[in-house]
């Protein structure tokens, strides 16, 4: 039978215990569970417009299922709009078929729904989709077992003849009603579900949009900000902001940063939630935007916020999780730790964040994300500093490496700070602090180093993928790296996913991918392939971007000039390359590119003039870029 609402099964799902349909034989009656059903579904007829659809199995089958999973021929059935469960002293049994295969088994089936599994009503009020019918009072552990997976207090529809000594269902023809403690009609009460049900129904028809017409055509892809535009249905969003600094000790801004960096990586392990990029969800530190209006331009439906206070060898830390879309805090908690005891605390937030979400964890992810970097304390806090820096950028890369060389002696098995200096060493060259060769020389090293102590290190793999890739240019190399990536942990967008992104970006085009990237950096890495492949108006217009996500990166401002360049623009480029060479610390590579284009266009003399500067630091040179824009013919002398 079909529900109101297209690609549900049934409007409601009624769950119960085998023992609570009993017959009353000395009443030659039905079971409590059928004539509630009965009853219902004749006060449905008279409140709700349509046919309402009830699953309702008289004869369940209780606990022969060996496993957790949903049985196949129970799963479709469970596409329900509502799930009533008929909550007695028996339901409350997390090993019974009715609690993991129908209760456990609907609210994460409707938590990945379109609809999710709270429900805006019309009035403003928020109902849960499950619609607890109770017929005896509980005990407080039975009451917390369902709070917990309600997410929630348990608000439900009483049906419960309460005097004293006595704990039982409300039946329809009750022998003296007045007798009844909580003085409750099961007529009123039948009337009472009818109507939620009626209030559910037409909040989410209110809430369903129209299918398109066959042949309307799809809107195009908005680029123009780096905010995801949209929801994705069926996915569970979470941002995290970093954490910010309780009282007034600024010199720990790396411990909110740091602990928000590797909780987002723990959650990034998850392949069923989806973790907004760091680039995207820390520009809302300050606060000024409201939890909703944050997620709304991150299109997530929940965001976790907290601060940290480190004092000695003690931490607190205070954890938030706001769900965006009703305006509820979904759960909050503060820690008083040991800092020794500080990974073993980020994995509990971790699990318990995917929890309340609803999040399914398989084994493979939760090895992930209870991978120790290190048993030492104090080389995870050196650790912490060194990624804190790294993010920094600019000079900040010298004391992002100091930091991690004091992790790594500390801990000369701390594979994660060997490869956080491969990193740091990459970036080094880029921004000339280093020269180019040294710190590609180095940069390798330190991958190969954290390789050799952890093979599994995402992290190191995609840094020598990155070299070979980004600075020698061996794309066939490259592409072996990327693949071990893959093949360690396919699921992690630390490096994975973002990396392989990047890559089919750079091979392909990023409508063919179908995503908008989270930074620049895809942009420019593949504005550099389409130089090399001579298409310069297409790079141009994928290295305006890049400089439109990131004005102060001078390798997008350098993939701009060289694109002039190869469109004859000379003044464009020289402009652009200009802007470059003083973001980069005037780079190598800017300098001969910059003299070659002065040269090319026919300012000589101002080319002459950066020559020597530009010579000293030809060995940094690639060929390939030299060769491909200058060509000797091109660059004369006069």
């Amino acid at each position: 039978m079909a529900s109101q609402i297209r690609d549900f099964e049934y409007d409601i799902f009624i769950s119960y215990r085998h023992n609570d349909n009993r017959t009353l034989a000395q009443k030659k009656a039905d079971g409590w569970v059928t004539e509630f059903v009965d009853s219902l579904s004749l006060e449905l007829e008279a409140t709700v417009k349509g046919k309402v659809s009830i699953y309702f199995d008289e004869n369940p089958h209780d606990g022969l299922l060996e496993t957790q999973n949903v049985d196949e021929s129970l799963a479709p059935k469970l596409k329900a709009l509502l799930f009533i469960p008929i909550i007695s002293q028996t339901y409350c049994d997390t090993e019974s078929f009715a609690w993991k295969h129908e209760f456990q088994a609907f609210t994460k089936i409707a938590a990945t729904d379109r609809f999710g599994l709270t429900v805006k009503l019309l009035n403003g009020n928020v109902a849960n989709r499950v619609l607890p019918v109770r017929i005896h009072e509980l005990d407080a552990d039975d009451i917390s077992i369902i709070e917990k997976e309600l997410k929630g207090k348990l608000r439900a529809i009483d049906f419960i003849f309460k005097s004293p000594g006595v704990n039982r269902p409300l039946r329809a023809a009750e022998d003296d009603p007045l007798k009844n403690a909580n003085r409750t009609l099961y007529r009123d009460q039948i009337n009472k579900v009818a109507n939620a049900v009626k209030d559910i129904i037409q909040a989410l028809k209110h809430g369903e949009k129209p299918s398109k017409m066959s042949g309307e055509s799809k809107p195009l892809l908005d680029t123009s900000i780096p905010a995801v535009k949209s929801k994705i249905p069926g996915v569970k969003s979470i941002a995290l902001l970093p954490f910010t600094c309780a009282g007034s000790d600024n010199d720990q801004e790396y411990l909110g940063e740091g602990l928000t960096d590797e909780l987002l990586t723990m959650l990034a392990n998850i392949k069923d939630l989806k973790v907004i990029n760091r680039s995207l969800s820390y520009p809302f530190k300050s606060g000024k935007l409201k939890l909703r209006e944050v997620g709304e331009k991150l299109g997530v439906s929940s965001v976790v916020e907290g601060s940290v206070h480190k004092t000695g060898d003690r931490i607190k830390i205070n954890v938030k999780l706001n769900n965006t879309e009703i305006g509820v805090d979904l759960w909050s908690e503060q820690f008083d730790i040991a800092w020794n005891d500080i990974f073993s605390c980020l994995v509990k937030i971790a699990y318990t964040l995917a929890e309340k979400l609803n999040a399914t964890i398989r084994e493979s992810e939760r090895k992930m994300v209870e991978k120790v970097s290190t048993p030492n304390a104090s080389a995870y806090d050196m650790y912490l500093k060194g990624r804190y820096y790294w993010n920094k950028q600019g000079e900040h890369l010298l004391k992002s490496i100091s930091c991690f060389q004091e992790a790594v002696a500390l801990d000369p098995q701390f594979a994660f700070a060997f490869s956080g200096m491969a990193k740091a060493y990459v970036l080094l060259g880029y921004y000339n602090l280093t020269p180019f060769e040294e710190a590609f020389t180095k940069s390798k090293e330190a991958a190969l180093k954290a390789l050799q102590i952890d093979s599994t290190l995402t992290d190191a793999f995609a840094t020598l993928a990155f070299i070979n890739m980004g600075y020698e240019w061996n794309w066939p190399e490259a592409e072996q790296y990327f693949n071990k990536v893959f093949a360690v942990n396919p699921t992690n967008p630390s490096a994975p996913s973002r990396y392989k992104l990047y890559l089919n970006q750079i091979k392909n085009n990023f409508d063919e991918v179908g995503l908008e990237p989270v930074t620049m950096i895809p942009h420019f890495l593949q504005a550099y392939s389409l130089l090399h492949h001579g298409q310069f108006q297409e790079a141009l217009k994928v290295a305006q971007k890049a400089v439109e996500r990131d004005p102060q990166s001078f390798m997008a401002r350098r993939a701009v000039g060289l694109s002039h360049l190869g469109l004859e623009e000379y003044d464009l480029a020289i402009e652009a390359l200009l802007a470059a060479s003083r973001l980069s610390n005037r780079h190598s590579w800017l300098l001969f590119e910059l003299m070659g284009a002065y040269m090319i266009g026919g300012r000589y003399e101002e080319g002459r003039s950066i020559f020597e500067e530009a010579l000293a630091q030809s060995n940094a040179l690639p060929a390939r870029i030299f060769t491909n824009f200058f060509p000797m013919d091109k660059v004369t002398k006069k």
